[in-house]
Formats: C-alpha cells, structure tokens, sequence
C-alpha cells in the first residue's frame, strides 16, 4: 500500500501506537510529518482569521483570547500531536518522536489551563518547537 504525505493510515511504534510491520525511514517520516503540519498551520491561520474578522467589537480582550486559544490553538495543536503520534516513529526514534508529541500535549494543556497566560507568555511553543527541529522537523511545534 503506497501512503501520502500526512495520511493517518500507517501506525508506527510510539509509546501510544503498534506497529504495523512496515518500517519508515526518518527522511520519509520527516517528509510526511512535515507535510501534515503545514495542512495543520494552513487550518490554524484559516481558524485564527475567521476569528479576528468575526469578533463582536465589544467582546472583552479576556474573552477574545479564550476563545482562539478554544476554538484555533488548542484544537489545531492537539491535532498536530495526534497525527504525529498516528503517524508512527521510524524505529530506533521512538523516543525522539514521543517527546516531540508530549511537548505538544503539554502545549495544549497550558493553553486550555489558563488562555490569557499561555497567549501572553513569551516561547510558549519553545519547547516543542525545539523537540520539533532537534529532530528535523521544520513545520511542527508552532502556530506561525
């Protein structure tokens, strides 16, 4: 069965996943990690968009920012761990990519912790961010 970039079909083995028998490579999980995390930024901004031009002019700041870090950053992050996570680590990377993917989770924890910190916190993302690129990846860990 020949997979897409960013297709959820093929499960790896990660700390939450088996193993489907079919090895990937890093550059093949890299390209496809890649791939699904910028159809996932392209949602993110889309989301982000539609919530600034749909903002009643007399909502409150607090209830603005709740409301994207609810209805854009969170969503849109723990998606992009999910389909990490689905998409399964190349073997002997397991590791490296379960961090990638609890730095995530833990993004998407503080975010519905408290959104007016997270958004004003400045590297809220720094974390998986850094896990993301450590291993390769230029497109997952961040909003932007």
């Amino acid at each position: 069965m020949k997979r897409q970039p960013g297709a959820k079909a093929r499960r790896g083995s990660t700390e939450a996943g088996g193993s489907d028998g079919a090895a990937q490579t890093k550059a093949e999980f890299i390209a496809a990690a890649n791939a699904l995390c910028a159809k996932r930024r392209q949602r993110a901004q889309a989301k982000l968009s539609r919530i600034f031009r749909s903002a009643p002019r007399n909502e409150s700041k607090q209830a603005g920012l709740q409301r994207t870090v609810e209805t854009a950053i969170a969503p849109e992050m723990e998606a992009e761990a999910e389909e990490l996570r689905a998409l399964g680590a190349p073997r002997g990377d397991e590791e490296a990519v379960e961090a990638i993917v609890k730095a995530l989770e833990a993004v998407v924890a503080e975010a519905r912790e408290d959104p007016a910190a997270f958004v004003n916190q400045p590297g809220v993302f720094k974390s998986a961010e850094r896990a993301a690129r450590a291993y390769g990846l230029d497109v997952c860990g961040r909003v932007s």
